[in-house]
C-alpha cells in the first residue's frame, strides 16, 4: 500500500537526494606512484628441458607447419627451421630468436 506525502504525491514518485558522506565531501588525493614491479602473470619461470624434450617439440611444430601447407616437398628444412625458431622463442622469453636462411638451398 503507498502512503501519501504531505504534497499529495505516493512515495513511489518521489526521488530521494543522495546521501553525501564525509569521504565524498575532502578534496582528492593524490594516488601513491606505482612501483615497477613486475605482475605475478608476467612473473613465470619456465623450467629448464633436456635436449630430447627441446627436439621432440620441434619436431611437432615441424610437423604441423608441413601439414597446414598440405605436406607440399621442398619446404621441409624450412619448416624446421621456422619451428626451431618458435620454439627456441617460448623456451627463452625475451630473448629474440636467431634469424636462420638457408642461402644453399
Amino acid at each position: 500500500m503507498k502512503s501519501n506525502t504531505p504534497s499529495g504525491e505516493t512515495k513511489a514518485n518521489t526521488k530521494r537526494a543522495p546521501r553525501v558522506t564525509e569521504a565524498a565531501t575532502k578534496a582528492p588525493t593524490k594516488a601513491a606512484p606505482r612501483r615497477n614491479t613486475p605482475s605475478k602473470a608476467s612473473d613465470h619461470r619456465i623450467a629448464p628441458i633436456s635436449a630430447e624434450e627441446r627436439l621432440r617439440m620441434i619436431e611437432v611444430c615441424a610437423y604441423f607447419r608441413a601439414q597446414q601447407r598440405g605436406f607440399a616437398p621442398g619446404s621441409e628444412q624450412q619448416d624446421w627451421l621456422d619451428a626451431e625458431a618458435q620454439i627456441d622463442s617460448h623456451l627463452t622469453p625475451g630473448v629474440p630468436p636467431l634469424k636462420v636462411t638457408d642461402k644453399h638451398a
